[in-house]
């Protein structure tokens, strides 16, 4: 009867401290996102465009549902280590086994899903800050069609490893070449964000030194230059954090024997890294205000005698224009 009694402290003890952690990983992640859409500080209600903002949200959910898993995969990996059973003391060993590969195979496909969305944001992010130019994006979305299909696919051939009725000298040969296409997904990924971070920074530093050449003496262009720079100085760390954190994944996973799932952390900075992108290009040099410093710089031309004319400036007003379009 003590027995019995003990086992269920136990087990309520472990709910208790997993429902815990569940919360702790969740309400941070969600303050930030509530956070960088509606900061006050800001004029108007948010400062995302509407389709970023459900892409985002869409972003964040993949994300709590990979974590959300990855915790009940631990609840049960600790009942069992602690010969409590799994998630239901009626369930067997394989059960339990299966149950714990179906919840880490659904953590990484939410994390392929999380990864595809987070390209699709920052493609059209890309798009928009290079006035609507198809041929900058086009091989940042080839690089992405391509690799997620390969990250798909390997998560499809992991499933049919595990929890399929394959001979053990298939399931090998298949395992093989699933690690592999997922050691080529994840090298495609970092070369596919940082080309992505460098093209919107990129144009970002194009346009400033387009307004430096149009008055070099002009009031207010040091401010200008010291924010601009600023900005692309934040986005290039923003970019850069989703691709070293990838880095570190790679090493862990072939350095460290018994390594921690860390499918919830990547699906999370898949998701933070675009949106962090995003809100600084917004707040601190949005393509609306690319457009007006352009516009601004250009009459301070006309007022000083220098009828300069250029794409600098049709390009300021196109990037306003386009993204105040995508933002209905």
């Amino acid at each position: 009867m003590s027995s019995t009694a003990s086992v269920s402290e136990l087990r309520l003890d472990l709910k208790l401290y997993l429902s815990q952690s569940m919360l702790e990983s969740l309400l941070p992640r969600y303050f930030l996102h509530g956070y960088v859409h509606h900061d006050p500080t800001q004029r108007g209600a948010g400062v995302v465009a509407r389709w970023d903002f459900w892409a985002l949200v869409l972003l964040f959910v993949i994300a709590t549902v990979v974590t959300v898993t990855d915790l009940i995969a631990n609840a049960s990996i600790l009942y069992n280590t602690f010969g409590l059973g799994g998630l239901h003391p009626g369930l067997s060993k394989l059960q339990i086994h299966r149950f714990n590969i179906s919840m880490q195979m659904l953590a990484e496909m939410g994390y392929v899903f999380a990864n595809i969305l987070a390209d699709c944001i920052l493609i059209r992010r890309c798009y928009v800050v290079w006035n609507s130019n198809w041929k900058i994006v086009i091989l940042p979305i080839f690089l992405s069609i391509v690799n997620n299909a390969v990250g798909f696919s390997a998560v499809v051939m992991l499933i049919d490893v595990f929890l399929g009725s394959l001979s053990l000298e298939k399931a090998t040969q298949l395992l093989n070449a699933a690690n592999k296409m997922l050691e080529a997904f994840f090298g495609v990924n970092i070369v596919s964000n940082v080309l992505l971070t460098f093209l919107i920074a990129g144009r970002i530093w194009w346009i400033m030194k387009q307004l430096e050449r149009m008055d070099p003496d002009a009031k207010g262009l040091d401010d200008t230059r010291r924010r601009y720079r600023t900005v692309i100085a934040l986005i290039v760390e923003s970019g850069l954090l989703y691709p070293v954190s990838v880095i570190v994944f790679e090493i862990i996973l072939h350095v460290v024997t018994l390594s921690p799932s860390l499918y919830p952390l990547m699906t999370t900075l898949a998701g933070m890294a675009p949106t962090l992108i995003i809100v600084r290009v917004h707040l601190g040099v949005s393509v609306n205000t690319l457009g007006e410093g352009v516009n601004s710089l250009n009459l301070t031309a006309h007022k000083g005698g220098l009828r300069r004319s250029g794409s600098s400036v049709s390009d300021g007003n196109s990037i306003k224009k386009r993204d105040e379009e995508h933002a209905v």
